[in-house]
């Protein structure tokens, strides 16, 4: 495993994400989701947003609603960044 796993500019370490000189902690599960597709997903631990660089970033927060929701970037099998990310999950 490379000890330097960097995405779009965006570093990744084992317990967080690191673009300009901001720390974004999160932590990584790999599994298939009901569609039965592989992938990595990265879940931020706190409601900061993950830098937008690092990937297509989900987040269905719904403030009128009172409904807080952290982000999370998946990775699908097949791309660099799911194998590379892969390496986290463990």
């Amino acid at each position: 495993m490379s000890n330097k796993i960097e995405i779009n500019g965006v570093r990744c370490g084992k317990h967080g994400l690191r673009f300009a000189g901001k720390y974004h902690p999160c932590w990584y599960s790999h599994g298939r989701l009901i569609d039965g597709r592989d992938c990595v997903t990265v879940y931020a631990r706190s409601y900061d947003s993950f830098p937008k660089e690092f990937g297509a970033v989900q987040n269905n927060t719904d403030m009128a609603t009172d409904y807080f929701e952290k982000d999370r970037v998946r990775f699908f099998a097949g791309t660099p960044e799911f194998n590379a990310l892969l390496a986290l999950c463990r």
